[in-house]
């Protein structure tokens, strides 16, 4: 079988060169996974459903000209001249919500097709007993010209027997208004859009954080991490107050510290499915979570040499184990917020 039409890549199998079959997220995963093994960090365990296990899904459920022609009819509203504001927002909300729907009402489980698939793959891949992430993974996604974090779904700590149920909600999730909104703001055709998702061993950080290899406010040529207790969700959506170092790129020294009043962290649900807010040790609370050991400016280095662009790399820190979670172009980050928002105020 050509690698056009796998349903599942492990991430030994990814690299730059995959990221139309697994998007901008699982691409870079696979990209960067012997960089950073190679500085003493690593990636977690993942698997990639790529975009033709999407494709398949549809042909499947017989779903495909459906779809076809609900894309297409998204890329005409936002293209026709003579609707107003409210009528294109109207339509708009209308054909995000056939598109879910039309996902809904897929068949996806692990006796037949697709599912049984991406089941086999996780039990040859040895995750049958793990607890899983579930991210999108856009084509566009998690590259220069466009970042969608935050635009789709994520669910965190799901059990193997819940996946599938998940990945269905994730392509759903790629087809809420405020990420066709921002992909249009980018100028991304809906028509082509194609969703792929990391399916990921959960790494079960004590700190996490997110390094810019520039500043992403000031655009000084400085390190700044932001790292909290917990795990990243908690950090990269402003959930929980932080530590920010201001690091030299060179020797690695710590130029200025702000500590933040870390009161509390984000962490698995005492369920054991998905997470919660907890309140941190009080004696935690007031002194740095990173110490000089934690903080690796050659793996950050590495990855924006190789880039050849200021990276934004979320990572997480367990037993003095490094993981790199992810890692996209700093100098979409704030833009990309700030279109989010901008979407988010369409809707209201």
């Amino acid at each position: 079988m050509s690698e056009s039409r796998r349903v599942v890549l492990p991430l030994a199998e990814v690299d730059a060169d995959a990221v139309s079959l697994v998007g901008g997220k699982g691409a870079n995963l696979g990209e960067i996974a012997q960089i950073v093994e190679h500085y003493g960090a690593h990636v977690p365990p993942a698997l990639m459903v790529t975009t033709f296990a999407f494709q398949r899904f549809l042909e499947e459920n017989n779903l495909l000209d459906t779809h076809t022609r609900l894309m297409a009819a998204i890329d005409s509203v936002f293209m026709a001249q003579n609707l107003s504001h409210e009528d294109r927002q109207r339509q708009i909300v209308g054909l995000s919500e056939q598109i879910r729907h039309l996902i809904l009402q897929g068949n996806l489980n692990a006796a037949t097709g697709v599912g049984r698939d991406i089941m086999e793959a996780v039990d040859f891949h040895g995750l049958q007993d793990a607890c899983l992430s579930v991210r999108s993974s856009g084509l566009q996604e998690d590259t220069e010209e466009a970042t969608f974090a935050g635009a789709a779904e994520t669910y965190l700590y799901v059990n193997p027997a819940e996946l599938l149920e998940c990945i269905k909600k994730v392509w759903m999730s790629f087809w809420l208004i405020r990420g066709i909104l921002y992909r249009n703001s980018r100028i991304v055709q809906q028509g082509p859009m194609k969703p792929a998702v990391v399916v990921q061993k959960m790494f079960d950080s004590q700190v996490s954080g997110v390094l810019f290899t520039t500043d992403p406010v000031s655009g000084r040529d400085v390190i700044v991490i932001e790292a909290g207790y917990g795990l990243g969700e908690g950090v990269v959506s402003g959930l929980v107050d932080v530590d920010r170092y201001y690091v030299n790129k060179f020797d690695g020294s710590v130029i200025n510290l702000h500590i933040g009043k870390k009161a509390f962290k984000v962490a698995r649900h005492p369920s054991g499915k998905g997470t919660s807010m907890e309140p941190v040790e009080q004696g935690l609370r007031d002194v740095p979570c990173l110490n000089k050991e934690d903080i690796k400016i050659k793996i950050a280095m590495a990855l924006e040499e190789h880039y050849a662009l200021s990276q934004d790399i979320e990572f997480g820190i367990a037993n003095g184990n490094l993981t790199i979670l992810q890692t996209r172009p700093v100098t979409t980050r704030v833009a990309t917020e700030q279109l989010l928002q901008l979407a988010d105020e369409e809707i209201a």
